[in-house]
């Protein structure tokens, strides 16, 4: 049975890799933000394409450093106190997954919001 853990832990990896692809993204992202908010030429709705760009690639970003590594399987052979930490992690990346979820779910929200404003233009 495949887990949520396991998905992401599959999806880290090549985001992992292109992960100065990202940043580049990013920081260009974030530029063309700033240019356009501040630009007295622009619309309204110009600088929200940009601000989901960076958003989308932030999380991408957070998802490659967080899941790169395999998820910490427990064994039973092993003593209390490495059970308990390989038990700690494993709910402590549960946690990250869950949240990562729900930022994911809150971006894809923004993203039709967005298209819906910048189509209505």
């Amino acid at each position: 049975m495949r887990s949520l853990l396991h998905f992401y832990s599959r999806l880290a990896v090549p985001v992992y890799r292109y992960r100065f692809l990202l940043w580049a993204i990013s920081v260009a992202a974030a530029g063309f933000f700033g240019v356009s908010l501040f630009a007295s030429a622009a619309s309204e709705t110009a600088p929200l394409g940009s601000l989901l760009v960076f958003m989308w690639s932030l999380l991408l970003l957070a998802l490659g450093y967080c899941f790169v590594k395999p998820v910490p399987q427990v064994d039973p052979e092993a003593g209390f106190m490495a059970r308990l930490a390989s038990r700690i992690k494993r709910a402590l990346l549960w946690v990250v997954a869950l949240l990562a979820t729900a930022l994911c779910l809150y971006i894809v929200y923004l993203s039709v919001r967005a298209a819906g404003l910048i189509i209505g233009e």
